[in-house]
C-alpha cells in the first residue's frame, strides 16, 4: 500500500551484498523498502505488514522463490510479485509467472531497467485494490436492491450476512439482534460451517465481545488469542485468527451488531476492511429500522382501524370542496345517519348542508389557516332530521411536498349538553362576577395553606396587587404580622363549627401602607372536606378614621368643658385682683412704695387673665362678638408687627388672593389664631426658613367633607400658614392640639397655642388641619365659611380711658367682689349704683325705683336665676331698658354656640376700669332704636 511514498516493497535475496544495495538504491528512489535474506522471515512480515510489491530472488536456499511466491499470494492474494533470475534460469521465472509472478528481470540489470517495471507493477497494484473496492461497494448496492424490494426483516438479515461474507472473504458471519427488553442479544441470522446451531441464542449486554461493542457502540477488530477478560468469548473458538464486530446504529439508536471471523487465513482484518464493514452495517441498520417501523405500521394501522370503528367520537376525512371521503359509525350516528356510508353519499356540501351557518365553516378555515390546525372548534350542525346541534371540531390538513390541498381530516364531538350546561353556567357566573367585581369590597379566596386562588377588582385597588401578583402570595405576605394568630384563631374556630362574626385586622398593601379591614370568611367544603377559604374584607379606613375624630373631638370637648369651668372661677377672681389693682394704682402716690407691689400683682393678673381667655377659647366658651371682615386686612394690617415677631433669619411670604370672598368672625380672635399659628411656625424653624402665609377661597365638597367628622359641604375662605421647618411625626400629629402639650423645652411654652387656634375655629364654624412631615416642614389649613351675605366690613375699636357719667346703674352680681369692684369703679365715673346679688331682688329694686334705673349691668351665670331671665323680667316693665351683660365663661343664655347675639350688649370678664366704664358709656349713648337685649 502506497503511504506517501511511491510505494512499499519487500526485497528477498540470499545475496546479501545485493540485497542491501537493492534496498538502499530502491529507497533513494522514493520507495519505503524492507529486504530480506531469507524466504521464510519475509514471509513471516508479510504476514504482520501489508506491501504492495515483493520482489524476490528465484534461486535460494530452503525456500525457493516459487515457493514464497504461492505462499505470498495465500497470505495477501492482491500483492504484486516480480522474480530476479540469471540468463541460466529463464525458464525457472516462466514457471514462476505461471505460478502468479507479475514479471521477471535478469540479473545483473541497472535501476533504469527496474525503474519502469516497478511504476507498471505499482500501477496494477492499484487497480487490483480498487477491483477491492469495487467487490465491497458491489456488497452495499446487492444489500441496497433487497432493501428497495422489501421490507421484511427475515430478508434483509439474510442478504446483509451474505454481503458481509462476499465483502470480507470471511469464514463465519453471525448477525445479533436485541430483545424487545433490550437487556440482551440474540442471534438472528449466521454463516459458516456448523453455524446453524447458534441461531435464537440469546447473549447478555454485559458479557461477550457483541455485548461490549452494543454497550459502547464502537466497532472491534482482535487478532490472534485474547486475553482481556472484556472480550471473553462466549462460546469459545481457537480456530479464529482475527475478527471483527461492528455495532448497526441509526441516530444514536441500537439496531444490533454484526460479527466476521477469519480462521484459516494468516493475515488478520485491516482497518480498511472493518471500514468497510461498517459502512454495510449502517445501510443495513437503516433497512431494519424501517422493517422496523412498517412492522410498526402495520400493527398501528390495525389498531387505528379498530379506533376508527369502534370510537365514540366521529372522526372523517373530507375534500377541501367538502365532501365526505371516510367517516366512521359514531360519525353517522352523531348525524343521525344509519351508515357511514349513507353519510357519504348524503352529504355532498358540508357547508350547505352540514353547517347552520356557513359562514361557521370559512371561518374555521381561517383559524385553522392561522394557528396550522383546527382545535375545539364549536358551531351549530343540522342532523338528518332536521335537529340542531352543537359540534366540536378538531381537524388538520394534509398536503403533498408541494405544500397543495389533498384531504382534511379531523374529529366531532357532540357538545349540545355541554354547551347548555355552559350557558346556564355563564349566565350564573356572570351574575356572580357582576356582584364580585362590582363590589365594593375586597372579595377573595385561598386554599387551606394560605395560597390566593382568586381575588376580585376592589382588592386590586385596596391593596394595590394585581391578581396575577396577588395569586403568587399567600396569607401570610398580606395580613399584618401581629393580626395573623388572631385570623388563625378564627379560623379555626370556624372549623370547630363557632359561629364567628366578623372581625377586624390590617393588612399590607403592595406599597407597604396598612390598611385597616373588616374581614368575614367561610370554608368551602369539598365531598365534606375543607378545601379552601372564601372571604370578604371591608376597607374601614374611612370608618376608622371617623371614630379616631369623633375620639379626639370627645376628648377635646370633655376638656374643653372642664378648662371653660375653671376659667369661670378664676375670672371671676381675677376680676377682682385686676380691677382693685387697677384703683389702687390710680389713686396712691407715685412715690410710694408699694406701688410698686401693686404693679407687680396688676401684670401677674393680665398673664392669668390671658391664660384664662386661652383655656376658654380652646373650650371654645370664649363669647366671640363676630364681624363680616376680610382676612387680607387681617393679614396685611398685622404684617409688619408678625415680621418682628419672626426675626430677621425668616423669610416671609404673603400670597393673598385679590378675590377674597368675607368672613363673619370675631377679629380679634382671628388675630389670635394668625399669631399662634405664626409663632408655633417660627418655632418649628430655629435655624431660619421660609413661611408662608396664604388666602384662598375653596369649596368643600362632599367626598371631601364625608372623611372628615363635622365639616359641612359649602365654601369657605381658607387661610394657610406653611414653614419649612422640623415637622412632626404621626405620634405629635395626633397630640398637636392637645392642651398643655408641647415639644419645647421646659419653661420655653404653655402648650396653649394651638390649642387655642383650634378652639376658636370650632366655634368660629370652621375646621383646621394640619399636613406635616418629618424634615418636610408643617402646613396649617383653617377652613372658615364664606359669608354669603354683602355685609359691611367693620373697623376695629381701640378702647379708650376711664368714660364718666351720671345716669343711674342697677348692678347685679352674685360675687361679692366682683360686685364691689364694679360699684366701686362706676361710682368714682360719677354715676349712681345700686348693687344687688341676687334676681328676685333685683327684680324688686328696679320697680321700686320707679323708673329711674336707666342701665342694668348683670351678671350672666348666677344661682336660682340667671342673667338674662332678670333682663326679659325688668324689660317687660319698661321696654326702652338699657342692659348689659358681663361675664367670662356663659352658657347658651345670651349666645348660640359661643356667639353673641347681634343685638346683645356684653363685656368679657376679667375686665379693667376703663373697659366698664367705656362700655357703660356706649351703651348709654345707643339711640333708642339701637339699645335692648
Amino acid at each position: 500500500m502506497n503511504d506517501g511514498n511511491l510505494g512499499k516493497i519487500l526485497v528477498v535475496d540470499d545475496e546479501v551484498e545485493l540485497k542491501n544495495i537493492l534496498v538502499e538504491s530502491l529507497t533513494t528512489q522514493g520507495y519505503d523498502v524492507i529486504g530480506y535474506a531469507s524466504g521464510q522471515e519475509a514471509l513471516e512480515a508479510l504476514g504482520e505488514t501489508a506491501f504492495d510489491i515483493i520482489l524476490t530472488d528465484l534461486m535460494m536456499p530452503q525456500l525457493d522463490g516459487i515457493s514464497l511466491l504461492r505462499s505470498s499470494l495465500e497470505i495477501d492474494p492482491h500483492v504484486i510479485c516480480i522474480v530476479m533470475t540469471g540468463h541460466g534460469t529463464i525458464q525457472t521465472a516462466v514457471d514462476a509467472m505461471k505460478v502468479g509472478a507479475f514479471d521477471y528481470v535478469l540479473k545483473p540489470f541497472r535501476m533504469t531497467t527496474i525503474l519502469p517495471l516497478l511504476t507498471r507493477a505499482m500501477n496494477t497494484r492499484r487497480l487490483r485494490l480498487e477491483n477491492l473496492q469495487l467487490r465491497e461497494t458491489v456488497a452495499i448496492y446487492e444489500l441496497c436492491q433487497t432493501i428497495a424490494f422489501t421490507l421484511d426483516q427475515q430478508t434483509i438479515i439474510s442478504k446483509l450476512a451474505d454481503a458481509a461474507l462476499q465483502q470480507t472473504r470471511a469464514d463465519e458471519v453471525s448477525i445479533l439482534l436485541p430483545t424487545s427488553s433490550g437487556e440482551e442479544l440474540y442471534v438472528a441470522a449466521v454463516r459458516g460451517e456448523s453455524r446453524q446451531r447458534l441461531l435464537g441464542e440469546r447473549i447478555p449486554l454485559e458479557e461477550s465481545i457483541s455485548g461490549w461493542v452494543a454497550r459502547q457502540r464502537e466497532p472491534l477488530i482482535l487478532s490472534g488469542e485474547v486475553s482481556d477478560d472484556r472480550f471473553r468469548p462466549l462460546w469459545p473458538h481457537p480456530e479464529i485468527r482475527s475478527s471483527i464486530s461492528v455495532p448497526m446504529q441509526v441516530a444514536n439508536k441500537l439496531v444490533g451488531t454484526i460479527n466476521i471471523n477469519a480462521l484459516d487465513r494468516r493475515r488478520p482484518f485491516t482497518l480498511g476492511q472493518m471500514k468497510a464493514l461498517t459502512i454495510l452495517s449502517s445501510t443495513a441498520a437503516a433497512a431494519l429500522e424501517s422493517a422496523s417501523l412498517y412492522a410498526q405500521v402495520l400493527k398501528a394501522e390495525e389498531k387505528y382501524r379498530s379506533i376508527f370503528d369502534n370510537a365514540v367520537e366521529g372522526i372523517f376525512q373530507s375534500t377541501p370542496e367538502g365532501r365526505f371521503i371516510t367517516v366512521n359509525p359514531a360519525m353517522a350516528r352523531i348525524l343521525a345517519y344509519d351508515l357511514p356510508e349513507e353519510l357519504i353519499q348524503t352529504v355532498t356540501d358540508v357547508s350547505r348542508q352540514l353547517y347552520v351557518n356557513p359562514e361557521d365553516r370559512l371561518k374555521s378555515q381561517e383559524i385553522e389557516v392561522c394557528n396550522g390546525v383546527l382545535q375545539d372548534f364549536v358551531f351549530e350542525a343540522r342532523r338528518k332530521d332536521g335537529e340542531k346541534i352543537w359540534l366540536s371540531l378538531n381537524r388538520r390538513t394534509m398536503r403533498d411536498e408541494n405544500g397543495v390541498e389533498l384531504f382534511r381530516e379531523g374529529t366531532v364531538q357532540d357538545v349540545t349538553e355541554r354547551k347548555r350546561a355552559e350557558a346556564a353556567l355563564r349566565e350564573s357566573e356572570e351574575r356572580y362576577r357582576d356582584l364580585v367585581e362590582n363590589a365594593h369590597d375586597i372579595i377573595y379566596s385561598h386554599d387551606l395553606e394560605g395560597n390566593y386562588t382568586s381575588m376580585n377588582k376592589a382588592g386590586e385597588e385596596i391593596t394595590g396587587y394585581t391578581l396575577e401578583e396577588a395569586l403568587k402570595l399567600k396569607m401570610s405576605d398580606t395580613v399584618a404580622p401581629e393580626c395573623l394568630p388572631k385570623v388563625q384563631q378564627m379560623m379555626k374556630r370556624k372549623l370547630a363549627g363557632e359561629r364567628v362574626t366578623a372581625y377586624d385586622i390590617e393588612i399590607i398593601a403592595k406599597d407597604g401602607r396598612r390598611v385597616p379591614v373588616e374581614v368575614n370568611t367561610k370554608y368551602v367544603y369539598q365531598n365534606g372536606v375543607a378545601a379552601g377559604v372564601q372571604g370578604i374584607a371591608r376597607d374601614v379606613t374611612e370608618r376608622k378614621q371617623l371614630e379616631d375624630q369623633l375620639r379626639q373631638s370627645q376628648k377635646m370637648e370633655a376638656i374643653g368643658q372642664l378648662a371653660g369651668g375653671v376659667a369661670h372661677d378664676f375670672n371671676n377672681l381675677l376680676t377682682a385682683i385686676n380691677g382693685y389693682s387697677s384703683l389702687a394704682l390710680q389713686r396712691i402716690n407715685p412715690e410710694n412704695p408699694i406701688k410698686s407691689y401693686l404693679e407687680e400683682i396688676k401684670k401677674a393678673g393680665d398673664r392669668a387673665a390671658n391664660l384664662t381667655r386661652q383655656l376658654l377659647a380652646f373650650g371654645r366658651k370664649q363669647i366671640l362678638q363676630p364681624v363680616p371682615l376680610n382676612l387680607n386686612d387681617i393679614v396685611s394690617d398685622m404684617n409688619k408687627m408678625l415680621r418682628r415677631l419672626i426675626g430677621e433669619d425668616i423669610d416671609l411670604t404673603a400670597s393673598l388672593n385679590p378675590k377674597l370672598k368675607a368672613i363673619k368672625a370675631d377679629p380679634g380672635q382671628i388675630e389670635q389664631v394668625l399669631v399662634n399659628l405664626v409663632v408655633n411656625a417660627r418655632d418649628a424653624m430655629p435655624s431660619g426658613g421660609h413661611l408662608t402665609i396664604e388666602t384662598m377661597t375653596v369649596e368643600l365638597d362632599s367626598e371631601y367633607t364625608g372623611k372628615r367628622l363635622g365639616v359641612v359641604p359649602g365654601r369657605y375662605v381658607m387661610l394657610a400658614v406653611s414653614d419649612t421647618g422640623t415637622g412632626m411625626n404621626e405620634e405629635t400629629k395626633a397630640r398637636i392640639f392637645d392642651p398643655f402639650f408641647t415639644t419645647k423645652e421646659k419653661g420655653k411654652g404653655t402648650g396653649l397655642g394651638l390649642s387655642t387656634v383650634y378652639g376658636i375655629v370650632k366655634q368660629s364654624g370652621g375646621n383646621i388641619w394640619v399636613y406635616s412631615e418629618e424634615g418636610r416642614g408643617t402646613t396649617f389649613k383653617v377652613y372658615l365659611p364664606q359669608l354669603e351675605t354683602a355685609e359691611t366690613v367693620e373697623s376695629l375699636q381701640v378702647e379708650t380711658e376711664i368714660m364718666p357719667g351720671s345716669e343711674t346703674i342697677l348692678l347685679l352680681e352674685d360675687e361679692d367682689t366682683v360686685r364691689n369692684l364694679a360699684r366701686q369703679i362706676l361710682e368714682g365715673a360719677g354715676y349712681k349704683v345700686v348693687e344687688v346679688s341676687r334676681g328676685e331682688e333685683a327684680i324688686k329694686r328696679f320697680a321700686a325705683e320707679d323708673g329711674s334705673i336707666d342701665l342694668l349691668l348683670t351678671d350672666v351665670v348666677m344661682p336660682e336665676m340667671s342673667g338674662k331671665e332678670v333682663a326679659d323680667r325688668v324689660c317687660e316693665l319698661s321696654p326702652s331698658l338699657k342692659v348689659l351683660f358681663m361675664s367670662g365663661y356663659t352658657d347658651e343664655a345670651i349666645v348660640h354656640h359661643g356667639v353673641l347675639d347681634s343685638n346683645v350688649q356684653f363685656i368679657q370678664k376679667p375686665f379693667t376700669p376703663a373697659a366698664l366704664t367705656t362700655k357703660v358709656r356706649q351703651v348709654l349713648d345707643l339711640d333708642e332704636a339701637m339699645s335692648g337685649r
